[in-house]
């Protein structure tokens, strides 16, 4: 789906946004994923994921029926993990504090997947026609979106990078350090609805055979639209961004016949594990994004470090189940089973920890975790002593 925008572009004696500036609007950041409530035809509470990598808008196919939409025809949408056919509806409403989108139409597709890896109910994604219609800041740290109508930043000041719109998701001039010091530089599409940090495509693996530089890496499964896919983990020595120098980050190298994560000749994807150490600001109108160091800027990256990979099961998604275990892990140590569903985390239900937290005590080194599984009509206890796999 492409929608065509017509913008007025802000040059001389633009009038400043009110004194209280734009409302704060609240987000919850699931998987590293901006989620925000919204009302959708007159219904309240609608979980839309905001996603700068996405061309269009997407509703989950089953909310549509529970929001009385009719799908009309048939598409198919490229994702991380390939294709993926759903439907069309037409007429939407998608209203946000200060801000409403009329009549627009939305592509269908089963998010089931995307919703079980994390961990809550995304009922669709709101692409390009947000981002294109309003200068958008997500405050990672205060958990706090702004919609407004101008630019208010200085185009010139710290920690401004250009961008440009390539079918309509914004690119930014960026450079990978790997070790021993090589480096490659081009562009990268930022993209807010990936939980990833780096990706690295299939096209800069072919042409820069950067695998031969990796000390180590892992095989993980991504998940995103089209299905899952099998890539690997490892970590650069430095990914430049603007003015801005991260070190260590993990980045995920994607193979060579996988879905798109990038437009063709361009070297991947700038996510949400990045994205999240910064308040961020795109305004399309000018071509410019905005990045401002938040409170996590120099934390150092980590990732799993259990070897235990956990998806949560619709409606509510509170139960959480294993969907892989990594081969010489501590969860694999322990006797974990793919398919085992968990219980307590430390005595604590469950439910009630929630896959979010899990996940961030997973990725403390040195940590004991007891974890109560249920294996059909067995119950069994394990203890994972965490430890850097990566």
């Amino acid at each position: 789906m492409q929608v065509l925008v017509s913008l007025i572009l802000c040059v001389l004696g633009c009038a400043a946004v009110g004194a209280a500036g734009p409302p704060c609007i609240p987000f919850e950041n699931f998987n590293n994923q901006v989620s925000v409530s919204a009302r959708v035809n007159g219904h309240d509470g609608v979980w839309l994921t905001l996603d700068t990598g996405s061309q269009g808008s997407v509703l989950d196919e089953g909310k549509v029926a529970e929001l009385g939409l009719v799908t009309v025809g048939r598409q198919r949408s490229l994702g991380a993990g390939g294709f993926q056919e759903g439907s069309s509806v037409r007429d939407v409403d998608v209203e946000l504090p200060g801000f409403t989108l009329h009549d627009l139409p939305m592509d269908t597709l089963a998010l089931g997947m995307l919703s079980g890896a994390g961990g809550r109910r995304m009922d669709g994604i709101l692409g390009h026609e947000l981002f294109s219609r309003r200068v958008v800041t997500i405050d990672y740290a205060r958990r706090c979106l702004e919609l407004s109508e101008t630019g208010g930043f200085d185009p010139n000041g710290r920690g401004v990078v250009p961008i440009e719109l390539l079918e309509e998701h914004p690119y930014v001039s960026a450079s990978v350090v790997f070790p021993g010091g090589r480096s490659i530089a081009g562009k990268f599409v930022i993209d807010t609805g990936a939980s990833s940090g780096l990706i690295l495509s299939s096209d800069a693996l072919d042409r820069d055979v950067v695998e031969t530089t990796m000390a180590r890496s892992l095989p993980v499964q991504g998940r995103g639209v089209g299905g899952g896919v099998e890539m690997r983990l490892t970590r650069i020595e430095r990914l430049d961004i603007g003015s801005f120098a991260l070190t260590r980050p993990i980045v995920v190298l994607q193979p060579s016949g996988a879905g798109r994560i990038s437009a063709p000749g361009t070297l991947g994807n700038i996510g949400g594990a990045i994205l999240n150490r910064f308040t961020v600001t795109f305004d399309y109108a000018r071509r410019l994004m905005k990045l401002e160091p938040g409170p996590d800027f120099e934390k150092p990256f980590e990732g799993d470090m259990s070897g235990l990979i956990l998806v949560a099961a619709p409606p509510d998604y509170r139960e959480l189940s294993v969907a892989r275990v990594q081969p010489g892990s501590p969860a694999s140590d322990a006797g974990a089973r793919v398919g085992d569903v968990v219980e307590t985390v430390n005595g604590t239900p469950a439910a009630t920890f929630g896959l979010q937290a899990l996940r961030e005590l997973f990725r403390q080194e040195g940590r004991s975790v007891t974890l109560v599984l249920r294996r059909g009509a067995e119950r069994l206890t394990i203890t994972l002593n965490t430890r850097r796999l990566i």
